[in-house]
């Protein structure tokens, strides 16, 4: 098996996605986790977005949620990896040798979004879908036991 290496930015987040009973880890900046944006940023529109930013997704839903997905990095969970995070210091950029913490879980199968990262406020997961659970709250509460094992970080906290 193949190691990979992933070098996450700063302010990119990792996120753990469960959708049609398939667990898949990624990383995003953190206002693409919102799965919906017209609550964020009411004035955001698509259609005047050249680069068409979250492929042009507002509001997340089972029409598109293959689409969304394919929007993020994809870390495959059974490959051998090392995740690291780049962080901005007086000498520059600083590598930082150790895996940054899981901090959004979104269960499709459930409607359930788990919002670990609390440095934007509001936080995210009051952003979702009418119908769908959004609480503050470490993300590892909600992995399975089975998936939390091919998380390749020793400290989950």
């Amino acid at each position: 098996m193949e190691n990979r290496e992933y070098l996450l930015k700063s302010w990119e987040c990792l996120g753990l996605i469960r959708y049609k009973d398939v667990w898949s880890l990624h990383y995003a900046i953190p206002e693409m986790w919102i799965l919906d944006f017209s609550q964020y940023d009411s004035q955001y529109d698509p259609a005047k977005d050249p680069n068409q930013w979250r492929r042009g997704l507002i509001t997340i839903g089972s029409n598109n949620v293959d689409s969304y997905i394919a929007s993020l990095v994809k870390i495959e969970l059974d490959e051998a990896y090392r995740l690291s995070q780049t962080t901005e210091g007086n000498e520059g950029i600083v590598l930082d040798e150790y895996y940054p913490p899981l901090q959004f879980l979104i269960d499709f199968n459930k409607k359930l979004f788990i919002n670990g990262w609390t440095e934007i406020i509001p936080p995210l997961h009051l952003y979702i879908p009418s119908g769908w659970q959004g609480l503050q709250d470490s993300p590892y509460k909600y992995v399975p036991p089975h998936i939390l094992d091919k998380l390749h970080w020793d400290s989950k906290t």
